[in-house]
Parts: structure tokens; C-alpha cells; sequence
């Protein structure tokens, strides 16, 4: 990312813990430096950076850096979700692709129906009289 780019928008970090390496290596690990150029892209105001992840983990990285818990303010916790709420969001799901279904098929089904119409009274081409 460059930060030009960023600017005057919002940049989505998905599994931002991940910035942040597990354990020390010797090869030159990017995330801490991708973690210093988004905090240069949030000191400057001009854009939302939303981190997400995995609470323990994402409290791990929001402490790594004094200058990073300065400028991350804002903390959104959302619960897990339960059996009956990805049941629910499934049968949504589920109830969307089948009006879809039948929504295509009805379409199908018109189309048919007019072309078999069509064929019936005129399949040559020509008018039947």
C-alpha cells in the first residue's frame, strides 16, 4: 500500500494480529514495518484505518508500540456468534438463494413458454392462416 493512495479514505486491515510476528526469527519479518507506515497514515488524519481480529490477539498488537495505543481510540467488541445465530443466518441464506432459484426459473419457464407460442404459430416462418 502506499500511503497517497490511502489518503482521504479508509484502509481495512483484516487479521491485523497478524502484523504482529509470533515469535522472533531471523528473517526479516514486514509486519512491524507495514504496522509503522499505518501509523504514519493514522497520524496524519486524513484517513479511518479499521484493524480487525481476535481480541486477545489484537490487544497484543495495540500494545506493541507506545505510539500505536495513542492512536488507535476507538474499540468495537462484537460476541462470538451462537448455534441458533448461525442457524439463523444459514436459513436466510438458504431462503435467499431459493427465491432466486425460483425467480430464474419463472423467467425460464416465461421464456419457454412464449417461444414454444411462437413456434406453434408460425414454425416456418411464415403465418398460419
Amino acid at each position: 500500500m502506499q500511503r497517497k493512495e490511502a489518503e482521504l479514505g479508509i484502509l481495512f486491515v483484516d487479521q491485523a494480529y497478524r502484523l504482529i510476528p509470533m515469535q522472533k526469527s531471523d528473517d526479516k519479518d514486514y509486519g512491524l514495518e507495514a504496522l509503522e507506515e499505518i501509523m504514519l497514515v493514522m497520524d496524519n488524519g486524513k484517513v479511518v484505518v479499521i484493524l480487525t481480529g481476535y481480541s486477545e490477539s489484537m490487544k497484543q498488537v495495540i500494545t506493541s508500540n507506545e505510539g500505536f495505543c495513542r492512536l488507535v481510540t476507538k474499540f468495537f467488541t462484537f460476541d462470538d456468534f451462537m448455534t441458533e445465530d448461525l442457524a439463523k443466518i444459514l436459513h436466510l441464506k438458504m431462503n435467499n438463494q431459493t427465491e432466486g432459484i425460483k425467480q430464474r426459473y419463472k423467467s425460464r419457464a416465461r421464456m419457454k413458454s412464449r417461444f414454444v407460442h411462437k413456434v406453434m404459430r408460425d414454425p416456418n416462418g411464415a403465418s398460419k392462416g
